[in-house]
């Protein structure tokens, strides 16, 4: 969850080597230490010399009959029915992470939870902001941040190249996934063929996966469809098949779209039983059972 968090805002051509251990040496009942060790890793990048873009700040938000409850103790979040983190930077203006656990609910009260933890991630932020401005360390350059003018010009001319073909590959909803991945691998090799004097085969890739990103999101907004077809809110469909081995103790394949995942279960004997790892419980990680 922390490196999901604090990964995007790293430079794209970042290769410094980089770690982060977040150690809890005590605990409390109220203290959630993923909240406390994720915002105190994005103070640690904050104030050291290397080229983060943030800060950003996470909250837990929980939803305790109708009312939205930010950093919520553990004997709280018991009556939650949502168990929603969120990460977010720019002052809480842009959402980074968001990780949810939970029962179904509206979608306005989603929203709700998603507002008011947002405000409360902008406060984090400035807090992380005034011990920057008075003990922080100013930022080492990341040493490839030349703009090149020539990757400008080429990325513009595939776009006039080949964007229309992008467009009907992104748009054509009798691909399935497979299909449409190699459509688009077979653009990007002839692109990668045809401009292979004008630069390295790694920028070339670079160029063309900046310009899929572009014309993906131009598909998405001009049709208000995904790729195969689907609207925003339609789902892909759900089949779930039980008992696929006999031989075995349980077993079942879930299948949405192309996707699918098959599990098994296995008894074993009494003596075997889960034994719960005391300070796991304590931490909320795992449960009695």
């Amino acid at each position: 969850m922390i490196d999901r968090s604090i990964r995007p805002l790293f430079p794209k051509d970042y290769s410094g080597e980089t770690q982060i251990i977040c150690k809890p040496l005590a605990v409390d009942d109220d203290g959630d230490p993923v909240m406390l060790g994720l915002n105190a890793a994005s103070a640690a990048l904050t104030l050291s010399d290397i080229p983060w873009e943030g800060p950003l700040g996470a909250v837990r938000v929980a939803l305790i009959n109708n009312e939205v409850v930010v950093n919520p103790s553990r004997k709280n979040m018991k009556s939650s029915s949502v168990d929603l983190v969120i990460a977010g930077c720019d002052n809480g203006k842009r959402i980074l992470m968001i990780d949810m656990d939970g029962c179904e609910i509206e979608m306005e009260n989603f929203s709700e939870c998603i507002r008011i933890g947002l405000q409360a991630i902008s406060h984090l932020i400035q807090a992380i902001n005034k011990v920057k401005d008075s003990c922080g360390r100013p930022k080492r350059q990341n040493g490839n941040e030349e703009i090149d003018i020539d990757l400008i010009a080429l990325t513009e001319e595939m776009h006039v190249l080949c964007g229309d073909q992008l467009y009907q590959i992104l748009t054509n909803a009798k691909h399935d996934k497979l299909s449409r991945d190699q459509a688009v691998s077979e653009l990007g090799d002839r692109l990668l063929e045809k401009f292979k004097e004008r630069s390295s085969p790694h920028k070339l890739r670079h160029t063309f996966r900046n310009l899929l990103k572009r014309s993906l999101r131009e598909a998405l907004f001009k049709s208000e469809k995904r790729c195969d077809g689907r609207k925003f809110n339609e789902l892909r469909p759900v089949n779930i098949r039980m008992d696929v081995h006999k031989n075995l103790h349980g077993s079942a394949l879930f299948q949405r779209g192309q996707t699918q995942v098959f599990s098994t279960v296995t008894f074993d004997a009494p003596s075997a039983a889960f034994q719960p790892d005391a300070l796991s419980q304590l931490l909320g990680a795992q449960q009695k059972k």
